[in-house]
């Protein structure tokens, strides 16, 4: 009975103690921060990680966000956060991770001072603050790169030279071959004409006189490049013959002859031009124009159907 009581006095003792290695009233939690290099050049990159453990609960601590860490002589350029586990003989532990890349202002000595973080442990509401060491980092002259071989630029290179020879050699067996080339067809006169006209707008309605006098010309232009009459070796009337013998009908040619008629009346016989006067002799153009197109048209369909 005796050593019964012993080994149980014994087991309680052990509970006991154990009992007595409690977490203490802030947690069990610690800050380390690390860089990545103690010295590097101007035109490098820094990385400061900023690694929190947490043993026990995670739910235990409230941690507020760390910030950005009190630096000098750095300017930042990135940040990332990561959270993983780690089994030890400790037990489990979470570890938080605050990650800040830097890239050097100047040559010298580049500081990043503590970050400090706060955080509450929930089951008693005690606040701690933890803060990591001043780390300090040597900034040299910047490392310019050994150039080496642009293998693009030389895979460029070959690329253009094999497309030179490909192409080459095919030209070269085409001219061996005897094809006939296929000139572009030339614009209509009845497009020139009308483009001719439009390039007179400008003095559509503030000077009729001259933009009538211009569409005249434009008017002859068009009856020589289609028809080929040309109107300096014939009257007025000689014209307007010319192309009924051309094929253009009565009316047309009537429409022709009083135009030519209001030009001559307001070119020499100081008529004032009138807005009428204007909407007649386009008239007169459009209508033969219109024709041109037709009979042009016409005739090409009859030539790609023989």
């Amino acid at each position: 009975m005796a050593v019964i009581f012993i080994i149980l006095f014994s087991v309680v003792s052990l509970i006991a103690q154990d009992s007595l290695v409690a977490v203490p009233e802030w947690g069990d939690i610690e800050i380390e921060g690390q860089l990545s290099a103690d010295s590097l050049a101007q035109n490098d990159t820094l990385v400061f990680t900023v690694s929190l453990r947490l043993r026990g609960n995670p739910d235990d601590y409230a941690i507020a966000e760390p910030g950005i860490p009190p630096v000098s002589n750095l300017s930042l350029v990135a940040t990332a956060q990561a959270n993983r586990t780690e089994r030890g003989d400790g037990g489990t532990e979470l570890i938080k991770q605050y990650k800040y890349t830097f890239t050097p202002i100047s040559i010298g000595m580049a500081y990043i001072n503590p970050l400090r973080v706060q955080y509450v442990y929930v089951p008693n509401g005690e606040s701690r603050t933890l803060a990591t060491n001043r780390l300090e980092v040597k900034i040299s002259e910047p490392v310019i790169p050994p150039k080496g071989i642009d293998w693009v630029v030389v895979l460029i290179v070959l690329i253009v030279v094999s497309a030179g020879a490909t192409l080459a050699f095919i030209l070269s067996k085409r001219a061996q071959v005897k094809t006939t080339e296929v000139e572009a067809e030339p614009e209509a006169p009845e497009a020139i004409a009308r483009q001719r006209l439009a390039n007179l707008k400008n003095n559509r309605e503030t000077n009729i006189a001259k933009y009538i006098d211009d569409a005249s010309r434009v008017l002859y232009n068009y009856i020589n490049d289609r028809y080929g009459i040309d109107s300096s070796q014939l009257t007025q009337k000689g014209v307007v013959a010319a192309l009924e013998g051309k094929g253009v009908p009565a009316a047309v040619a009537k429409n022709i002859d009083h135009a030519f008629g209001l030009c001559e009346q307001i070119r020499f016989a100081a008529q004032r031009a009138t807005p009428d006067d204007r909407d007649t002799i386009e008239v007169a153009l459009e209508t033969l124009l219109a024709y041109g197109e037709k009979v042009y048209l016409k005739n090409k369909e009859n030539e790609e159907t023989k």
